[in-house]
């Protein structure tokens, strides 16, 4: 709980610390950068939340899956996600060294917050990434695309922008190139965000636990014995459990306690 703290203080007031220090702060928000780092901010607290309430509760025993463990999953993926698109995005094609002054928040937003969350998730709270989880993630990319679209062609000012250019970003201008803007965005929310969904998906699999049923029909009643094994567990074969007549069935159960941490 204390280290969950500790990367939650962290996040939070660098956020609180970029947003107050912007030369523009009425215009913070119009990125997606902090956007995401906002997703960041977010998800995180419900983490530590929930941590808290299971510490309080001495961390009781789980049948299903609270609200607030879903949304912590919900979030973990659409803050995870939206962080490494952001990274690869802004050190890519927005990054220029020769007009760029990197500064704490810029390291902040566009890597260190990605790789606080990624720990936070998979290393302390070994969340189960769900694949279906993909239209929460494209739900707030379509989010952030109707924002670029409304601020370019109403227009909104940009202040960023001394020249007439409005545009948010380079490759997201809807006013002068609307057909490039349209492949960027196509790419980015059909092509890039589900494989790196997957990628998370795929990271998430080796930290979550499998649950044995054993269903014993000796004595004409059925009972249920359940065992917590992890996957290595299973690949390798280990699924003896109890009697001859016993009927195994092995089936993924979501690691309810996962936020927990």
């Amino acid at each position: 709980l204390l280290v969950k703290l500790t990367i939650w203080c962290l996040t939070v007031a660098s956020f609180i610390y970029g947003w107050s220090s912007s030369a523009y702060p009425h215009w913070f928000m119009a990125n997606l950068s902090y956007w995401t780092f906002l997703y960041a901010c977010v998800y995180l607290t419900l983490s530590l939340i929930t941590s808290a309430l299971a510490v309080l509760k001495d961390r009781p025993q789980q049948n299903e899956a609270t609200f607030l463990i879903k949304a912590t999953w919900v979030m973990y993926l659409v803050a995870v996600v939206h962080g490494i698109i952001v990274v690869v995005l802004f050190w890519v094609t927005e990054y220029d060294p020769d007009t760029w002054t990197v500064q704490y928040i810029t390291v902040f937003a566009h890597g260190i917050s990605f790789l606080l969350v990624f720990v936070d998730g998979v290393l302390i709270n070994k969340i189960p990434v769900r694949l279906s989880h993909y239209i929460f993630c494209l739900g707030f990319g379509l989010l952030f695309v109707v924002w670029s679209l409304v601020q370019a062609l109403l227009p909104v000012d940009n202040p960023t922008k001394p020249s007439d250019d409005e545009a948010l970003y380079e490759i997201l201008d809807w006013k002068n190139s609307p057909g490039v803007a349209t492949i960027v965005c196509v790419l980015v929310l059909f092509v890039a965000m589900p494989i790196c969904i997957f990628v998370f998906w795929s990271c998430s699999l080796w930290r979550r636990r499998y649950v044995t049923k054993v269903n014993d029909n000796d004595d004409g009643n059925n009972s249920r014995v359940a065992q917590i094994l992890d996957s290595s567990q299973l690949s390798s074969g280990n699924k003896s459990v109890g009697k001859q007549d016993q009927k195994e069935e092995d089936e993924e159960i979501e690691d309810l306690e996962s936020p927990t941490g």
